[in-house]
């Protein structure tokens, strides 16, 4: 082993439901190159869906595994190191604590990665691969990351991600879930098939399965199933036949894991997971008219190794969560009937206000981003309840999947929705008060822009025309032209100016001239 310090090396050590895994790797013309790996077998993934919580013998097993990860790093005098877990640590009860004593026995800082983290990272990822191969300009194209415990479905048409939902049921979380009835039936694999039906089967595409014309897969299994299959790879793609796939399956459903595990040379525990993911993947097959099945050889370590090697591949990313998400949330606001011109039309202003105040607000594009969400989304209420449409614009948004958002930004944008002309963030508001300092600040911030953007259109006729705001001494000067009654929109920018002037320090000033003059 090379064991001297390497100026873009570094170490990912991932906590994973059935082991803990370190990567040491460094970049080369954008592509990883590995340094060294290890990896040790746990029981954590068995203890969380079997009991709900980790053992502490078992936290004294990952703790010991980590100390050996830490001479290896001291080894190679690498600083650079990461330590991720998966989304199912969060499942266990004792999740806290476990987290705590990784700290205080290890000095490590723990980061668990949410569902739709995982999934968008492996999708950039994917998408990345299929950029640098024949299969760039693919479109009407699903795309599914199978996990331990949870399957994320997302959309893909020509370099955008249109629709993204996840679902908490995976390879391992299926298997142990189900098993006790194993031993009770003699058609195991139909009970599995009832049950995915009920999980996958309701959910809802934008695009027909008949208009789905390709499926991209990802998992820890999928190279075992490639390889059954007799898959051929292409630029590190794999190409499956979807006919192959289900064929594999029709062999294995109706034997014994000793017999999947004899017959194809498999750990039992392979050969579990063998059989639930061929189940999982044959029903999500239904879901579309894919004559191949795709699966590039990348995962999410690769991502997230990639981003901790490069902040210009870690800003790549970023740019495609803005535009996934926005597209994602465009798609989701057809469903709901309200006027796109209003939206288009908030979202210019909002847009101007916000690039006017950059010396003021102090944000990022990511906070850009949870502005742009909310304005997109705001009327989604009014299609459920009319009498109080804001609280239940907030039910639906905190509800729904926003691509690579956390859970914590899609409460901010749910958050920012909340108030019109007529109501302001106050520690009141339990929903507000529930928030932390810094992301009351946030919000307060974001609202402030929100309700006088919302306020421009208040007729949700378009009657500004020519917009042009300029932050001057002690005011935000908004000047338009229109030949329309705009005293709606007058009033409602007055009722929206106090707290704007509350929060940034500016008072509101609206000058409409006629355009005919």
């Amino acid at each position: 082993m090379e064991k001297k310090k390497t100026s873009n090396i570094a170490a990912l050590i991932s906590i994973e439901p059935g082991l803990v895994r370190m990567r040491i790797s460094k970049l080369k013309n954008d592509a990883l190159v590995d340094v060294d790996r290890l990896e040790k077998q746990t029981k954590l993934g068995h203890e969380i869906f079997n009991n709900k919580k980790i053992s502490f013998e078992t936290l004294r097993e990952i703790s010991g595994i980590l100390r050996n990860y830490s001479s290896v790093l001291k080894e190679y005098n690498i600083k650079n190191c990461r330590v991720i877990a998966c989304a199912l640590l969060r499942e266990a009860e004792n999740c806290a604590y476990i987290v705590d004593q990784i700290k205080i026995q290890n000095d490590m800082n723990v980061r668990i990665l949410e569902e739709r983290q995982e999934k968008s990272l492996v999708y950039f990822e994917i998408l990345c691969a299929l950029q640098s191969s024949k299969y760039k300009n693919l479109d009407k194209t699903l795309i599914s990351y199978i996990g331990a415990g949870n399957i994320g479905f997302s959309i893909y048409d020509r370099e955008k991600i249109l629709f993204s939902q996840n679902i908490d049921m995976g390879s391992s979380k299926l298997y142990e879930l189900l098993e006790p009835v194993r031993e009770q039936t003699a058609d195991f694999s139909l009970v599995v098939e009832e049950y995915l039906e009920r999980m996958i089967g309701r959910i809802k595409f934008p695009l027909d399965n008949s208009e789905i014309e390709n499926l991209i897969v990802s998992g820890s299994e999928v190279s075992l199933i490639a390889n059954l299959c007799g898959a051929k790879e292409v630029d590190g793609i794999y190409d499956i036949s979807p006919s192959a796939v289900n064929g594999l399956y029709d062999q294995i459903k109706n034997i014994s894991v000793q017999a999947i595990s004899d017959r194809y040379d498999v750990s039992a525990k392979n050969a579990q997971l063998l059989f639930t993911a061929l189940a999982i993947y044959s029903r999500i097959l239904k879901m579309t008219s894919a004559k191949r099945i795709l699966s590039p050889k990348v995962g999410l370590w690769d991502a997230v190794m990639k981003q901790i090697l490069s902040s210009k591949i870690e800003k790549k990313f970023e740019e495609h969560i803005g535009v996934s998400a926005i597209f994602c949330a465009k798609v989701l606001s057809y469903h709901f009937y309200f006027s796109q011109e209003h939206i288009e039309a908030t979202h210019h202003y909002a847009t101007l206000i916000f690039d006017s105040l950059k010396k003021l607000h102090g944000l990022d594009k990511r906070k850009k981003l949870f502005l742009d969400l909310a304005v997109m989304l705001h009327e989604v209420g009014y299609y459920v309840n009319s009498k109080d449409p804001r609280a239940s614009t907030f039910d639906i948004i905190k509800n729904v999947d926003l691509y690579g958002l956390t859970e914590a930004d899609v409460l901010l944008v749910a958050n920012i929705v909340r108030y019109n002309e007529l109501t302001t963030p106050t520690l009141e508001d339990a929903e507000y008060r529930r928030l932390t300092d810094s992301e009351r600040l946030l919000v307060s911030k974001l609202v402030a822009i929100f309700r006088l953007s919302n306020a421009l259109d208040k007729s949700k006729k378009q009657k500004l025309k020519n917009i042009k705001i300029k932050v001057l001494d002690e005011s935000l000067a908004i000047t338009a032209e229109s030949d329309d009654n705009v005293y709606l929109e007058k009033w409602a920018v007055e009722k929206c100016g106090e707290f704007f002037e509350e929060v940034f320090g500016l008072k509101v000033r609206l000058d409409v001239k006629s355009g005919m003059i």
